[in-house]
């Protein structure tokens, strides 16, 4: 494993999935300092210009990749262990997995949640960041009276207005 400063994730920001996982990942206690950029934006397209990646068909990205500040591109499963050798907590398990004979292992499991992240992110309503984005910029919903005293406090709320405008 290289020892580097600064590791930059490029994930999916259409998965919910990926994004709760970005969301983990930036909440950990850490050894290397990770910086997230959703795959595809202008920052990314402006830090690594020259980095190709895999989408479906419909343009979604397809792999998670993590560049260290040499420059280094790791891609799928070698970028799933750089995430988790970065994370302090998660070092003693990312040296394992780096090992050859844990290497397949590895893979296998990275490839088992990736393959199904989108069915998971539905399954468990998990959002893309798009739609975080409208939900938070969304009015929030005034709460319906539903009880005496709600209904109470709206009355004399109702009472002291009137009263204030005659």
């Amino acid at each position: 494993m290289t020892n580097p400063q600064q590791l930059t994730v490029l994930y999916d920001p259409t998965c919910g999935f990926c994004v709760r996982c970005r969301q983990w990942l930036d909440k950990q206690p850490k050894l290397i300092t990770m910086r997230f950029l959703p795959q595809g934006s202008s920052k990314q397209q402006t830090l690594y210009p020259e980095l190709l990646y895999l989408t479906d068909a419909q343009g979604r990205p397809e792999e998670l990749l993590v560049a260290d500040d040499a420059g280094k591109v790791y891609r799928d499963d070698k970028a799933w262990v750089m995430c988790f050798y970065a994370l302090r907590a998660y070092r003693p398990l990312a040296m394992r997995l780096a090992r050859p004979g844990m290497a397949g292992l590895a893979r296998r499991a990275y490839a088992a949640i990736s393959t199904n992240r989108r069915a998971i992110s539905t399954l468990l309503g998990m959002k893309g960041d798009d739609n975080l984005r409208t939900d938070l910029q969304a009015e929030p919903e005034v709460p319906h009276c539903n009880n005496a005293v709600c209904a109470l406090r709206k009355a004399k709320e109702k009472a002291g207005a009137e009263q204030g405008g005659a």
